[in-house]
């Protein structure tokens, strides 16, 4: 997963059915206003006891973590904070109770804008016809899971192999993106709910063959 909050970047990686500790870190900071060696980079190094990390997101001013544990098949929400003792380090704490999901795989966690509602889905070929799944909770504290938060909404999609969505910022865009190099623009009539009125006809945008080099265009 990757998210940008204001002039930093966060990145982790999957992990490999390895937990969180010091020897795998999946989890690190990157200040994107620096170049070269000059740039901040702090990392998690604490055990966390998360399967698979296969996305996460945050909040507005990057307090606030939610990941997709993909092996585990669960939601858990957490909170993120510089130690202040070792500028090089992020500590992170697992909060609340994790959350289990439908299905297996899952591939993106996501926030609404206040904490009060969370997003996961999965779409590896697992249901008949294979389709891509988004599941809607609601949060009884925001910005934390409990493994009896309501799951309020699911939408079934006519495609596979989703692997991430997000909203624009006032929550009446969706966009989903696809392993096989779409993505998907989805209009709500009601914002950060997927179970309102979608439109029709998503617009798809094909990123099949786009690269990016470093002259800033594309080819």
């Amino acid at each position: 997963g990757f998210q940008i909050v204001g002039t930093d970047g966060y990145v982790s990686n999957r992990g490999n059915d390895n937990d969180f500790d010091s020897t795998d870190v999946l989890f690190t900071k990157i200040a994107m206003s620096s170049t070269g060696n000059g740039a901040i980079v702090r990392q998690n190094a604490t055990g966390l006891g998360i399967n698979s990390c296969d996305g996460f997101a945050l909040n507005d001013d990057a307090s606030k973590i939610l990941f997709a544990d993909f092996h585990g098949g669960e939601i858990r929400s957490g909170t993120v904070a510089e130690d202040g003792s070792n500028s090089s380090l992020l500590n992170i704490t697992l909060n609340g109770v994790a959350r289990s999901a439908p299905g297996t795989g899952i591939r993106f966690a996501r926030w609404n804008n206040d904490g009060s509602k969370y997003y996961t889905g999965n779409g590896v070929g697992n249901f008949s016809p294979a389709a891509s799944e988004i599941y809607q909770y609601s949060a009884q504290t925001n910005y934390q899971t409990a493994s009896d938060d309501a799951l309020d909404k699911t939408l079934t999609l006519g495609w596979e192999a989703i692997s991430d969505m997000i909203f624009n910022e006032d929550g009446t865009k969706m966009y989903l993106s696809q392993h096989t190099g779409f993505v998907y623009q989805y209009d709500l009539s009601t914002a950060y709910d997927i179970g309102s009125s979608l439109s029709a006809n998503p617009v798809i945008f094909d990123l099949n063959g786009f690269q990016h080099n470093n002259a800033n265009s594309s080819n």
